[in-house]
């Protein structure tokens, strides 16, 4: 076996002799298993050794150091699917240039939202996660069941190539749990078009610094949400009036609580708590959205964030801090991480990050509206 630390200089020869077997392939390679032990600079005439066997019939093809894969700017990535009345398909497809090109936010959103996580193995298309692993390298991404990520490899003694096998989220999280944590832990040193385990695995892996407890309906109320009461009788922003422009009215419809509650139906009640296009916010007259303002009666939907949504937060003085979702979405994942998964003890007309900006903090499981 080989000793602790190098010997002074290297021997003439190699100290063993050669078992003539190929070497056992394993999934993190420290060096190619075919490398040998000689110095690079010592050169010899002839042989020291003859093999103690006869040859195989088939070549020992030596495998080469695995490198890491460049992302190719070029490169297709599916970003959605279209099903048509017809049963016509349509397959949206956009490149990794496109996709670093877009702001932060919706870079953010396609990288790692769970509706963007689309695979077409019949056209082997894959979702932006997978194929521009360099532009998603920053973002979480959620898991779905059908994520494929890379098992396991093998040699192809063929073309005497490491080959990939693949498997799906679904499957690795009903594997017993000492066996999960070897999957997750490993990275498998093979040309692959597919990431590893634990980075499209992100809930059966724990490896998200993000909530991953998704719900389908909204996120638990915060403590502070249960604190307070709900005004029947507090004014919120409904939605945009049409104006003439000769027309001096206001340019909003406003509504209450009580109104909500009592005159709208279970299907208008949802759409306007829930909805973006119901998410409005006026500085000048001082008024929410229904999600902000009748939050007992908006408790039990999940909100659709915007950007421009506003939630309530505590700076390094322990001081009630208001900012949007744009601005937290705009944040490295450590700091998002921090920020959604904070309690607030400060009583405020604005809730929490977890509560309203949603995609960011990852507490919804769907933003389809209805």
């Amino acid at each position: 076996s080989p000793t602790a630390s190098p010997t002074a200089s290297p021997t003439a020869s190699p100290t063993t002799v050669p078992t003539g077997q190929i070497p056992t392939l394993t999934k993190k390679y420290t060096q190619s298993p075919t490398q040998t032990t000689i110095s690079p600079t010592q050169e010899t005439s002839h042989p020291t050794l003859s093999p103690t066997q006869k040859p195989s019939g088939k070549p020992v093809h030596s495998t080469p150091e695995p490198t890491a894969p460049k992302e190719d700017p070029y490169a297709r990535f599916l970003l959605n699917i279209k099903v048509y009345n017809n049963g016509v398909v349509d397959r949206m497809t956009k490149s990794c240039k496109w996709l670093s090109q877009k702001r932060r936010p919706d870079r953010r959103k396609i990288c790692r939202n769970k509706k963007y996580q689309q695979y077409s193995e019949e056209f082997n298309l894959l979702p932006a996660s997978q194929v521009c692993f360099e532009t998603c390298a920053e973002y979480c991404i959620a898991e779905t069941q059908g994520s494929i990520f890379t098992f396991d490899s093998s040699v192809d003694e063929e073309v005497g190539e490491v080959v990939a096998s693949t498997k799906k989220c679904k499957w690795l999280s009903t594997r017993p749990p000492e066996r999960i944590t070897a999957i997750c832990a490993t990275t498998v040193d093979a040309k692959s078009m597919y990431r590893q385990a634990a980075d499209i695995c992100t809930v059966t892996c724990g490896s998200c610094p993000l909530p991953t407890a998704i719900s389908t309906s909204a996120p638990t109320a915060s403590p502070l949400s249960q604190k307070r009461k709900e005004d029947p009788w507090a004014n919120f922003l409904y939605k945009e009036r049409v104006i003439d422009d000769d027309d001096t009215t206001e340019p909003y419809i406003v509504r209450n609580c009580f109104w909500l509650t009592t005159y709208a139906n279970d299907y208008e009640k949802r759409r306007i708590c829930q909805n973006a296009q119901y998410q409005l916010y006026s500085r000048e007259l001082g008024l929410l959205p229904a999600s902000q303002t009748c939050f007992e009666t908006c408790s039990g939907y999940c909100i659709q964030e915007v950007p421009h949504a506003q939630f309530v937060g505590i700076d390094d003085k322990n001081e009630a801090v208001v900012n949007t979702c744009e601005w937290l979405a705009s944040q490295v994942e450590s700091e998002i991480a921090t920020i959604c998964n904070k309690e607030i003890g400060i009583e405020s007309i604005f809730r929490q990050a977890t509560e309203i900006c949603t995609d960011t903090c990852n507490t919804c499981l769907s933003d389809d509206e209805i």
